[in-house]
């Protein structure tokens, strides 16, 4: 039973430290890395195996508690009951840990979301802001008849309409924050 006990303590012991390392990444939240990623990802794999071993290590406890394989003096009763209190103290820290490492894991895919979702506005408003002066560009290109053609001013007029048509569109997505 001592056996038993030593194991449940080195068991919440390393399951303290995967947890005080969640809780220091938690506290790094903007900073995430690719590395912390995998950190988190190691922790829940560890703390999944631990509480893997810890679930059969209380089932053994149970039987040897039921008094059906060994016969157990009062003392052994009294420290039996402390480690399978112990067992379950470090099994429910081991399920809260993982919980904090999904939900930390969930608000980090929220964060990388966000972010792929600004730069695709970002990119399609410049996208759309370029395109406005191609599109007169490639009109005024063709070999047809157009408008101000003959006017020995139109090159101004066409780039100041084209500057003042792609500030608009700069207000207006500036306007929007997708600037």
């Amino acid at each position: 039973l001592y056996i038993l006990l030593k194991i449940t303590q080195d068991f919440t012991t390393k399951i303290k430290q995967v947890r005080n390392a969640v809780i220091a990444q938690e506290q790094q939240m903007q900073a995430v890395t690719n590395k912390a990623i995998v950190v988190l990802t190691k922790n829940e794999e560890v703390l999944n195996q631990y509480l893997s071993s810890l679930i059969p290590l209380r089932n053994v406890l149970e039987a040897i508690f039921s008094g059906r394989y060994i016969s157990l003096y009062e003392k052994d009763y009294d420290l039996l009951q402390d480690l399978m209190i112990a067992l379950k103290q470090s099994e429910d820290l081991c399920s809260i840990s993982i919980k904090s490492i999904r939900s930390l894991r969930d608000s980090y895919q929220i964060l990388f979301t966000n972010d792929v979702n600004k730069t695709i506005k970002l990119l399609t408003a410049i996208t759309i802001i370029f395109t406005i002066p191609t599109i007169i560009a490639s009109i005024y290109g063709m070999n047809v008849k157009l408008p101000l053609e003959t006017n020995p001013h139109a090159f101004l007029i066409i780039i100041n309409i084209t500057i003042v048509i792609s500030l608009i569109s700069v207000f207006i997505f500036a306007r929007k924050k997708w600037l």
